[in-house]
């Protein structure tokens, strides 16, 4: 009991935002002792777990970010031989229907869309209980990175922030 407790702080810590990881915190101790060590081995054994994993068509590759509501995976559909990348809903909330249907639901929002700014969804599902949204790969810096840099040129943020706009009237018509 006592290995577990500390051990998915950093576990949960790393992967979180403070606002989040407190309320999974919070709802992690309220967990049996065994569940709790659960958590914890699924958490710490995802990331090595998921490489090279195949979730349908979509061997799994390598980590390149996560959020709230979820880890995203570089990855490479093996029926159209391109590279994809794969959002995956965290192991701990596979139980949890609301986060499923949120993650749902953020996957058929995007899917609805059609601009050169947003994302194109090619496949929400699941495999081995866990909850995946395949989508379009994109080469390059994230925006955080490209910020995280040297100042940008005027003409370089103008451009990212014509096209962040016009991404959210879109999404927003």
């Amino acid at each position: 009991k006592k290995i577990c407790q500390p051990l998915i702080i950093v576990c949960f810590f790393e992967k979180y935002p403070a606002n989040i990881f407190f309320a999974l915190f919070d709802n992690f101790l309220s967990q049996s002792a065994s569940r709790r060590c659960f958590l914890y081995e699924s958490c710490l054994e995802l990331q090595t777990m998921l490489t090279g994993k195949k979730f349908g068509r979509y061997e799994i590759r390598t980590k390149i970010g996560a959020g709230g509501m979820g880890e995203v995976y570089a990855g490479f559909d093996t029926e159209l031989n391109r590279k994809v990348a794969v959002k995956i809903l965290p192991a701990e909330f596979s139980q949890d229907e609301t986060r499923k249907n949120r993650f749902r639901q953020e996957a058929l929002a995007v899917s609805a869309l059609n601009h050169p700014n947003i994302i194109t969804i090619y496949e929400i599902g699941h495999s081995d209980e866990l909850y995946f949204i395949a989508t379009e790969f994109i080469e390059g810096q994230t925006l955080r990175q490209r910020l995280a840099g040297e100042p940008l040129p005027l003409g370089e943020a103008l451009e990212i922030a014509i096209q962040a706009a016009s991404a959210l009237a879109a999404a927003h018509l």
